[in-house]
């Protein structure tokens, strides 16, 4: 018999039914101990012959253990009927209507970058986008690539689309060297294919892909990074090679996916208790720092937690909409399952002698929950399964875990101080207080510097003026009572530093990524910002760490330069931007007027740039490179100066921040044309394009377009020559408005000068014909407008032949030239007005070349000829 049991990659360990009965009981004693082996084995055998699938479907624990021990995923049973493979279902947040992948997109969340940039390039588009979008399979080869995306909602949400777009090349396993794996066809043919790939993978398993692999290339999408360093890297001989690409959240995710979800309710009518806000004031209360809730599932859970009505007392009360008092998932708990469940989760947390590896799967709590509990009560207590289920328990438990947190924070108890020594535990302790406002976070910190052991301050020390340091660049002062610990903090921590260091930072948290670098650089400069107290030990800090304390020249160190001149964006990079944009413009303008070299570093350029938009200050065009079209940096820039300019999201810029922008924005694209190679063989990429769909898409110059469109004289009037020659060589993406404008501005003798007149008009389009007459006077361009006159608008262009007046005679003589058969009777007219606009023998053979299409007309063609 065939099926999902006797298929499974453990099979061959046990080959009957009642095998696996047994070893299910010996395993999982309690669990099973009431049902016999016999009928244990004839309910696992009705699996495989689909028969009373409910038995099972009713028992959630027991499935999981049947599935852990045979290797399988609780999908690979197939108790549920099946779906329509194009339906994928939200699991979490079920009343949400599943997506259609015949007509539906899921919400976009964030872009796949490039780790190390692209290499190969394919037919126009990158390596990813050719292996997502199946470009030219199997015509052209393809480059390897791994794509790890570690939010796991989204990896199914991408698994999903892919296996049903395409079924035959895609193959899907738990790991990469599996039972199942080595049983596939697929894995050996000599085609382009896709693995997703669930669990890490090890430079061994790379390698003997390698050795089973020879032709064919091979993109891997997993929620973990490859394990060589980079495409260049690789521990075994054999081991291919992947350009490496990360998919990495928009800033602003988790505010796109609540419209999203509003927006899909909406559409299909479902009823439900959700509020937008309420949910959006949530996530703000339990995680404002977004270090807690770092995945989409989260966001479905609390969604599906709002759908649902609130819960006060045991009563559902609908009218309650308050974030704070909502009944979340755990609060429907009972109260004993609650403390067990507790319990377990701080158990973990303290457990020093093991990392901490995030919340524990189901059937851990379910059984660490049911410790202590009266056997008799265990039915009433056991985790509510329910299929329209409850808040997700990796939500739940981290939201309890920071609960727990919290509490040790505010006795500072040393429990939260050791795990400020724990790299694993430290982003749980940075959203925890990241929750605790400005007077909670100086109480924590007097009780700090007021315990008599100082040895294990540092740290926390640390983690608490990162805190403090977030709130205020959101500008909540330091509290003055608390000012002089405030101090005392500074010196804590500025004694972690050494003062000559290229790019300090204090040794009980030096920072391991770009990301951390970037966070405590935010930290220092919003603490000199606005700040009123500075360390006791300040000599050789105030400067660029410190820079609101000086008003000597500010130098940016090499070390920091060099690892920030481009940004490889991920979450915590972009955390830390945030921050660093929200500091006041006063701030960056003592930057721009003090900093000594120029701004290499991406996060100072960005601060520059939001400054001078504020100010409407001249932008030097080189702050922008490596931000535009660079996806999350330029988000978050173009987010941050429309929250400056008070603007809505989506919507045009401020007319006067779009002026300040648009000058350094064309000079920028302008040189980096010139600098292209070959770039008189290819045309320049559509840089000033709107359409969010096309490949040089750039949101800001996309912005600053929009808005410049609606007054197409200030796109013109402050640009200088050189710009402006470059905007009528390559007009095609700009807006049909700012061409027009480009084409009334332009001097007949510079433009007849300038630019070859072969392809003038075709680049400017069909759109802009109303301002094609008036190239009829220049003597190289006026055959080709009369061309472009008659082949996109031969209304006007028999108006100007039915009055000529106001034209000269070589323009009225081109547009007869170039007349179709058509609309010899517009040339015609022209004729009965004055014959000398071409000679005798002009006529003549004129009207020869048309009178084979002059229908009532061929008379007067034919007076002509004889």
């Amino acid at each position: 018999m065939s099926g999902p049991i006797a298929s499974a990659p453990h099979w061959h360990k046990f080959h009957s039914y009642d095998e696996i009965a047994r070893a299910l009981k010996a395993r999982y004693k309690n669990d099973f101990k009431d049902w016999a082996a016999r009928r244990l084995g004839i309910q696992i055998g009705n699996i495989d012959r689909r028969s009373n699938l409910q038995w099972w479907k009713n028992r959630p624990l027991q499935t999981q253990h049947l599935t852990t021990l045979l290797g399988l995923r609780e999908d690979d049973l197939a108790l549920e009927p099946a779906r329509a493979a194009y339906l994928f279902e939200f699991k979490t947040f079920d009343a949400l209507p599943p997506l259609d992948w015949r007509t539906d997109m899921p919400c976009e969340l964030g872009n796949i970058l490039p780790l190390e940039g692209d290499p190969a390039p394919h037919e126009g588009c990158s390596t990813v986008e050719a292996w997502l979008q199946r470009r030219s399979w199997p015509s052209a080869p393809i480059q390897n690539a791994w794509l790890q995306i570690d939010d796991g909602y989204e990896f199914e949400l991408v698994a999903a689309r892919l296996q049903y777009k395409f079924p035959v090349d895609v193959l899907r396993c738990t790991r990469l060297v599996a039972d199942q794996m080595l049983k596939s066809d697929r894995l050996y043919a000599p085609a382009l294919l896709m693995l997703l790939v669930d669990q890490p993978v090890t430079p061994g398993e790379i390698a003997w892909l390698g050795s089973k692999r020879q032709n064919g290339g091979l993109c891997i999408i997993s929620p973990y990074p490859n394990p060589a360093v980079s495409a260049s890297q690789s521990t075994e001989m054999n081991a291919p090679r992947f350009a490496p690409w990360r998919w990495v959240r928009h800033p602003d995710w988790r505010e796109r996916l609540l419209q999203w979800i509003g927006a899909r309710l909406a559409a299909f009518h479902r009823k439900t208790h959700l509020e937008i806000e309420s949910a959006r004031q949530l996530l703000e209360e339990i995680d404002p720092s977004g270090r807690l809730l770092t995945s989409s599932q989260d966001v479905y859970a609390l969604c599906n937690e709002f759908h649902r009505p609130p819960v006060t007392d045991g009563v559902a009360d609908p009218v309650d909409r308050n974030a704070k008092t909502w009944g979340l998932s755990l609060q429907r708990l009972p109260a004993g399952m609650k403390r067990a469940l507790k319990q377990s989760i701080e158990d973990r947390w303290l457990n020093w002698e093991s990392s901490w590896n995030g919340p524990q799967a189901v059937d851990s709590v379910d059984r660490l929950a049911m410790k202590g509990v009266d056997p008799g009560t265990r039915g009433k207590n056991r985790l509510p399964v329910e299929k329209k289920g409850t808040l997700s328990w990796p939500t739940t438990q981290l939201i309890m875990l920071r609960d727990i947190v919290i509490q040790h924070i505010k006795a500072n108890d040393v429990k939260w101080r050791m795990a400020c020594y724990d790299e694993s535990r430290r982003p749980i302790i940075d959203a925890a207080l990241a929750t605790l406002e400005m007077p909670a976070l100086c109480e924590v910190m007097q009780k700090l510097l007021s315990q008599k052991d100082t040895t294990d301050r540092p740290a926390p020390a640390v983690a608490l003026f990162l805190a403090i340091g977030r709130r205020l660049s959101s500008l909540t002062p330091i509290p003055r009572a608390a000012r002089e610990g405030a101090a005392k903090l500074l010196d804590a921590v500025s004694t972690q530093l050494e003062p000559h260091a290229r790019a300090p930072m204090p040794w009980s948290r030096p920072g391991t990524s770009q990301g951390d670098l970037l966070y405590w650089i935010a930290a220092c400069w919003a603490w000199s910002v606005h700040s009123l107290v500075k360390p006791i030990n300040a000599a050789g800090l105030a400067g660029w760490l410190f820079p609101g304390w000086t008003n000597e020249p500010i130098p940016v160190p090499g070390d920091v330069v060099h690892q920030t001149t481009s940004l490889v964006p991920g979450d915590s990079q972009m955390q830390a931007i945030q921050i660093l944009l929200r500091l006041p413009e006063s701030f960056w303008q003592k930057m721009r007027e003090r900093m000594q070299d120029y701004p290499a570093a991406v996060f100072l350029r960005m601060g520059l740039l939001l400054a001078a938009c504020k100010n409407r200050q001249p932008i030097e065009p080189d702050w922008w490179y490596g931000i535009i079209r660079m996806g999350l940096l330029e988000n978050s820039l173009l987010l941050e100066i429309q929250r400056n300019s008070k603007e809505e999201v989506g919507q045009p810029l401020n007319l006067r921040v779009a002026e300040s922008c648009w000058p350094s924005l064309v000079e920028f694209v302008r040189q980096e044309y010139t600098k292209a190679p070959l770039r008189h063989v290819y045309k320049v990429p559509a840089w000033f394009t709107t359409d969010a769909s096309d490949s040089a898409f750039s949101p800001i110059i996309s912005a600053v377009v929009t808005t410049l469109r609606q007054d197409p004289g200030k796109a013109i009037k402050p640009l200088n020559r050189e710009q402006i020659n470059f905007l009528i060589e390559h007009p095609e993406s700009l807006p049909v408005e700012i061409r027009r404008e480009l084409l009334a501005k332009i001097s007949l003798d510079d433009v007849a000068n300038e630019w070859l007149p072969m392809g003038f008009f075709v680049r400017f389009g069909a759109d802009c014909t109303a301002s094609f007459p008036r190239f009829l006077e220049a003597q190289k361009l006026s055959i080709f407008a009369a061309q472009a006159l008659w082949a996109w608008d031969r209304f006007q262009a028999e108006a100007i032949l039915r009055r000529p007046a106001g034209y000269s005679d070589q323009a009225i003589r081109n547009m007869i030239m170039h007349c179709p058969a058509q609309s010899v009777g517009a040339a015609l007219a022209a004729r009965a007005e004055r014959q000398d606009f071409l000679k005798e023998d002009e006529w003549r053979n004129w009207a020869k070349a048309r009178i084979h299409n002059a229908g009532p007309l061929a008379a007067k063609l034919l007076s002509l000829v004889g």
